[in-house]
């Protein structure tokens, strides 16, 4: 009786890095202390899983091309004389969730997977059901204006759905009650799409879905170099959206079916303002602003970053801090292409491609996408190891 209840140290640390690293965001609106509390327990993460991985393991490229993304935004903020308090939130968060993944992997990828799939899944799970009792109303609204729920405010808690879904998937083994969980999960994330009416949502719900059906259920190979593919989709997407501002080109999609207009609910304006300033620092950027310092340069509009993930790293820190992700993306996707993997690791660049879709009209996910990133390299880096390991036993 004692060995099934007992929890290992490994385990115990799985559990506390989940919980901190995917905060129920409410706690946060109820009570300062709960922020203060998840605080320390991101910054007891970052620190320590960041020691045990560095100290284990050989510096790879894209733990470098992180560490100067994280050193050049505070380069960026302390010699544009901003106060370091948002650095500090997003950096941290942004360590712990990549370190915790990375040590969580290394030491008990089962446990690691599971955990994050049981906790994040009813987590959504029961957003959509609150969302769904008190539509078309929110649990309250932060200054007045964005709606929060359980997860946060409801655009932003389209990440955390990406994730709940990606790693529900990742934790079936064939048992037909982890099947019905993974769907429980996706039909949450369906329902939150559609009652809150996010654009965002569903857009990545499509992705999600169709890469679901016809890369798992059917069981059809990716195509060859899929982050390859992917990344020069984004880079397309992302000249249409920001460089030539032909945003016509998805008008059918825009009016037709997420019913908003033109501006894409005035992030064309904010694209536009955000280029202009990006101009003016390209190379050092304008640090790590609040919300609204970022929003007293807009005229009128209700923004708190860049609505682009990747415009708001030129904003925040200039060619530098984008060039960082580019080279933590690039050494992912040399990773990734190099080898054919589980059939049931093709949700990984699936849930990869609704993040940075997602990324493309929402500027906060840095964090996500960095996350995205170091898993997808470490699964594959295990693959890696796993087939050295059966080719020399079979020498």
């Amino acid at each position: 009786m004692d060995k099934k209840f007992k929890i290992s140290k490994v385990d115990a640390l799985i559990y506390i890095s989940t919980f901190a690293c995917f905060k129920i965001d409410i706690l946060s609106y109820v009570s300062k202390g709960f922020t203060f509390f998840y605080l320390l327990l991101e910054l007891f993460c970052a620190i320590y899983f960041t020691l045990k991985i560095l100290s284990q393991e050989k510096l790879q490229i894209i733990d470098i091309a992180t560490v100067v993304y994280c050193s050049w935004g505070l380069i960026s903020t302390i010699f544009n004389s901003i106060s370091l308090d948002t650095w500090l939130r997003e950096t941290i968060r942004m360590v712990a969730m990549i370190y915790a993944l990375r040590w969580g992997l290394k030491h008990n990828p089962q446990c690691y997977i599971h955990t994050n799939a049981i906790y994040i899944g009813w987590l959504t799970i029961i957003n959509t059901i609150v969302a769904c009792i008190i539509a078309p109303n929110p649990l309250l609204y932060d200054n007045g204006v964005s709606p929060i729920f359980i997860l946060g405010g409801d655009n932003t808690s389209v990440r955390i759905y990406i994730l709940a879904v990606l790693f529900s998937l990742l934790a079936i083994n064939n048992k037909r009650r982890q099947k019905y969980f993974a769907f429980l999960v996706w039909l949450s994330f369906v329902l939150f799409s559609w009652v809150r009416d996010l654009g965002t949502g569903k857009i990545c719900v499509f992705i999600l879905t169709i890469g679901s059906i016809v890369y798992i259920l059917k069981k059809r190979s990716l195509p060859k170099n899929a982050l390859k593919i992917i990344g020069i989709v984004n880079v397309i997407l992302f000249f249409i959206l920001i460089v030539v501002n032909n945003i016509s080109a998805f008008s059918y999609v825009i009016v037709k079916v997420l019913h908003r207009d033109l501006t894409l609910t005035a992030r064309t304006v904010i694209w536009n303002i955000t280029i202009k300033k990006i101009a003016e620092s390209p190379i050092l950027g304008n640090g790590y602003v609040t919300g609204k310092q970022f929003e007293s340069m807009l005229p009128g509009i209700i923004g708190v970053n860049a609505h682009n993930t990747f415009l708001m790293m030129l904003y925040m820190g200039g060619i530098i801090l984008l060039l960082m992700f580019v080279i933590t993306y690039l050494s992912t996707q040399k990773v990734y292409d190099a080898q054919r993997h589980k059939e049931l690791y093709n949700i990984l660049p699936i849930a990869f491609m609704a993040m940075l879709v997602r990324s493309q009209v929402e500027g906060g996910d840095a964090a996500f996408l960095f996350f995205m990133c170091h898993f997808i390299y470490r699964i594959s880096k295990q693959e890696q190891s796993v087939k050295f390991e059966k080719i020399n036993n079979r020498l």
